[in-house]
């Protein structure tokens, strides 16, 4: 059997309304320690939170141009220039995803013919 992991990569060419809401890797920086409960107690962060709030800190530091979109500024990694929501999601693919030998791995725009590369 082969396993195949599709990945949809969205790509947005307009900034965003409010009629859509941003995308979990898209919202603001992670600050919190712990989040308060409905009763008034705090509970740790889950480990999600805590590796995005690393990715965070490690993405500041590294060199950020002003790019073409006024509140997203350009991020350079590896020889390439990245969002910052695709840079955190890079790096934790990076971190976590853990190919087999058996995988096929595809990855497409949205409609891109995203349903026919499925169906190969």
């Amino acid at each position: 059997f082969v396993r195949i992991q599709t990945i949809i990569i969205s790509h947005r060419t307009h900034e965003s309304s409010d009629l859509l809401s941003p995308s979990p890797m898209e919202s603001s920086t992670v600050t919190k320690t712990t989040l308060p409960n409905h009763d008034g107690t705090e509970t740790e962060p889950t480990e999600f939170e805590k590796n995005r709030k690393r990715y965070q800190d490690l993405i500041d530091t590294f060199p950020h141009v002003k790019g073409w979109r006024p509140k997203n500024p350009l991020i350079e990694y590896g020889g390439y220039w990245f969002l910052r929501p695709r840079l955190e999601g890079c790096l934790y693919a990076q971190e976590f995803f853990e190919a087999r030998p058996i995988d096929f791995f595809i990855c497409s725009y949205p409609k891109t013919g995203t349903t026919w590369l499925k169906a190969l």
